[in-house]
């Protein structure tokens, strides 16, 4: 194939590869990876688990860049471009850089996935601008993850729950099972709390492979200020700070306390309990992208301690999700406030209709359903004395999002 002669190209070749195209196997990978050659970074973090994997990723990111450590950073999904995925600590990499790496991975393309395609985009940028760490989230499970292929030092586990049960299997125990065959001989593996059932596999899986690994208790919490809202983000701050020093002993560096604190404190991840003040174009907000029950009780949770309040709820989310539990969570929470349901325009959605038909069987009086995100916050924006709630998927988001870039910046955050 042609060589990719502008970014635009690359977004386009993406597109063809069809974002939800999921062939679960590492044959590809171990393939490409073989032709790129075995460079690495010094030291390769793998973060796994259900919920909480972009926060843990960002908050250990920062991490490494307070200390002075060049980073990169691979997250997913993206909300309007697929360069966020791959970003850069201190800077971000250029459109140049971006056009080398794409074309060094297609010039070894063969019938690479979406996201096996991306994974090796940014480990060819990472090894090209030569980053001492290479934090990778996995997209989906461990076994058969894409980023499972490469090379890694330290694995860190977030929350295992309930989710992609369609294909990582019905109960806790099957999805933990997946998860932790990305374990492997001479990993270093740290741990969140996790559920008994997935915590027993965690350690059997270590046990066999003789792995050490940490388990934090549901009591390790990060104090100090932090980046990200929400109660969860002290235990996400923790897992991350504790798979931080197990980097340090990898490399040989002494953390130090004060950019710990600058570290956690300066993270920054749009979509997780995200506030926004209204605007002629929305009403005030708080955005989550909780899109599993496990990640709706968590938001909730944090909602209730930080005595946040939502005015009324716009929810939305996809049809292959545990959607009826979702909206019951909502349901249960805020039984008095009314609810929105725009499209998500996304070949996975959920009707609005069936959605509005399960919440009270009728649509109720005033309820807007079925338009646009866009549409419904404008619609909304005459109201500014209470938040509105907006949730139940990273897709709902990313159409707002792409509707109001400016949000994906700190700056625009509220007091």
């Amino acid at each position: 194939m042609q060589a990719f002669g502008c970014i635009e190209d690359v977004w386009a070749f993406l597109q063809e590869r069809g974002l939800f195209h999921i062939d679960l196997s590492l044959g590809r990978m171990h393939d490409a990876i073989a032709r790129l050659g075995p460079r690495k970074p010094a030291c390769v973090v793998q973060v796994l688990g259900t919920n909480g994997k972009g926060s843990t990723s960002t908050f250990l990111a920062n991490l490494c860049h307070a200390h002075g450590l060049p980073c990169g950073l691979y997250t997913s999904p993206h909300f309007v471009s697929p360069k966020e995925r791959i970003r850069g600590f201190p800077c971000d990499f250029d459109e140049e850089a971006w056009l080398e790496a794409a074309n060094n991975v297609l010039a070894v393309d063969q019938g690479l996935t979406y996201f096996e395609f991306m994974t090796l985009v940014a480990l060819e940028l990472f090894c090209q601008r030569q980053v001492q760490v290479a934090v990778l989230e996995a997209g989906l499970g461990g076994a058969h993850d894409a980023t499972t292929a490469t090379h890694r030092d330290v694995l860190c586990y977030t929350p295992i729950a309930l989710d992609h049960c369609a294909l990582l299997g019905p109960t806790l125990t099957d999805i933990a099972l997946d998860k932790a065959q990305a374990m492997a001989s001479g990993h270093c593996v740290v741990s969140a709390c996790q559920y008994p059932a997935a915590r027993a596999v965690l350690e059997r899986i270590a046990c066999k492979r003789h792995l050490d690994l940490q388990i934090l208790e549901a009591r390790c919490t990060y104090e100090g200020p932090l980046g990200l809202c929400g109660s969860h983000q002290r235990n996400n701050a923790a897992l991350a700070l504790a798979t931080f020093e197990r980097v340090c002993a990898h490399i040989g560096l002494e953390p130090d306390p004060s950019r710990i604190k600058q570290g956690l404190a300066e993270a920054f991840l749009p979509g997780r309990l995200q506030r926004l003040e209204g605007c002629a174009n929305y009403p005030p907000l708080i955005l989550d992208g909780a899109h599993n029950p496990h990640g709706m009780q968590t938001m909730l949770r944090s909602l209730d301690m930080a005595g946040l309040h939502p005015k009324g709820l716009v929810f939305s989310c996809l049809g292959d999700k545990d959607w009826q539990n979702l909206a019951r969570l909502l349901k249960q929470r805020y039984p008095h406030l009314d609810v929105h349901l725009p499209l998500i325009h996304n070949e996975r959605a959920l009707d609005p209709a069936r959605l509005s038909d399960f919440w009270d069987h009728g649509a109720q009086a005033g309820r807007l359903v079925g338009l646009s995100v866009e549409e419904t916050l404008k619609r909304l924006a005459c109201t500014h004395d209470a938040p509105y709630l907006l949730t139940g998927s990273l897709y709902l988001l990313s159409e707002f999002f792409s509707a109001f870039p400016h949000a994906l910046l700190p700056e625009h955050l509220e007091e």
